[in-house]
């Protein structure tokens, strides 16, 4: 058994070429059919492509950026021309109002995150409505939270929503930015992909030949991660922008959305019910209705000895986010040192997240 890592291919038929014309639909659009979408190769690129879009158009000079997060948004401002500016990020995943009111001006705008299924406390949620009242642009990344809905606003607020895609699904590239009433950019025309979402395509079927093989062709798995070492190496190397690709927009169409949502709700709850009963470490985010984190996030002392030994029983973790040590926020601090990401996807049911509860006690004993 494994868990976690690469998103191995479903069955083939979840890739069949299709005529559906439906549009883009994620939970947190609810009913309004007024969103328009265009697509990328990954939020990467949506993100660099939205801030070009709107220092041409909108006359944006300044972003405004959370401290707590990943490097690859501060490098696709760099690329767009800007010099972020950051607010700061507590071990809540909230911030201090007063802090972005003073960095705020009419040609900044707001980049805000969902952070890992975290319903957003409402006091702050009407801070930033009250900004974008005032004419502020507010860019919502809900890569952490992508399958997540609030009726009462508490998701798909911004200007432009956006977010990766490929980070959720068994596909090797995607990413989105939705408006419903902001001009968005022209969609990148073409079929044409990068060499890293060849190879990225390369490591997710070579993965799923391993997996239906029980996880024993170790040379299969080492050619696999070969290519997944290409693939990254690519992905950090080319920063065209690219549109994603026919392959993930045929999956798109065909795929069980509440399906996944439903497997992910409910691996999600056994594992919190379970981890929150361990007093060497802190669940991060209790999951609300309507809501869905990425992943299981809890607090640990000696996370990176709880991730070696986890690595060492096959679960694979991710780190969310190994960041410099911050002098002006020790709580980014202490959560990039303590964090660790535990897999509960939709590849999984009860058994696994069982294996995972049994194998963290393992650990602390």
């Amino acid at each position: 058994m494994e868990i976690g890592s690469v998103l191995e291919l479903e069955q083939w038929e979840a890739y069949a070429v299709s005529d559906k014309g439906e549009k883009f639909y994620l939970p947190f659009m609810g009913k309004d059919t007024s969103y328009e979408s265009v697509f990328y190769q990954s939020g990467r690129n949506a993100i660099e492509s939205l801030l070009l879009f709107l220092k041409e158009k909108r006359k944006v000079k300044q972003v405004l950026i959370p401290d707590y997060m990943c490097e690859t948004v501060k490098d696709a401002a760099i690329r767009a021309g800007f010099l972020p500016e950051y607010y700061k990020i507590d071990q809540s995943y909230d911030f201090i109002p007063e802090e972005i009111e003073e960095k705020l001006s009419p040609d900044t705008c707001l980049f805000v995150a969902h952070y890992f299924g975290k319903k957003m406390d409402r006091n702050l949620l009407a801070g930033i409505m009250s900004w974008k009242e005032q004419g502020i642009i507010v860019i919502e990344d809900v890569t952490l939270s992508l399958f997540s809905s609030d009726e009462q606003n508490g998701v798909g607020f911004g200007n432009y929503t956006l977010g990766s895609i490929r980070k959720w699904l068994p596909v090797p590239d995607g990413g989105f930015i939705a408006s419903r009433s902001d001009a968005l950019p022209v969609q990148i025309e073409g079929n044409c992909v990068s060499r890293y979402t060849d190879f990225y395509y390369m490591v997710q079927a070579m993965k799923k030949e391993y997996i239906q093989g029980g996880c024993k062709d170790t040379e299969l798995k080492k050619i696999y991660m070969d290519y997944y070492a290409l693939s990254i190496k690519e992905l950090f190397s080319d920063y065209t922008l690219y549109p994603m690709s026919d392959w993930t927009g045929n999956y798109l169409k065909n795929y069980d959305r509440q399906q996944v949502i439903e497997r992910r709700c409910n691996n999600y709850d056994y594992l919190y019910q379970g981890l929150s009963e361990l007093s060497f470490l802190k669940v991060a985010v209790k999951r609300e209705e309507g809501y869905l984190p990425f992943g299981m996030v809890v607090l640990v002392e000696n996370r990176d000895e709880l991730l070696k030994y986890l690595i060492e029983n096959d679960v694979y973790c991710n780190v969310h986010w190994r960041l410099e040590a911050s002098s002006d926020n020790p709580e980014l601090t202490y959560l990039s040192q303590h964090s660790i990401t535990i897999p509960c996807d939709q590849r999984y049911g009860l058994e696994e997240m069982e294996y995972i509860l049994d194998t963290i006690k393992r650990w602390k004993k």
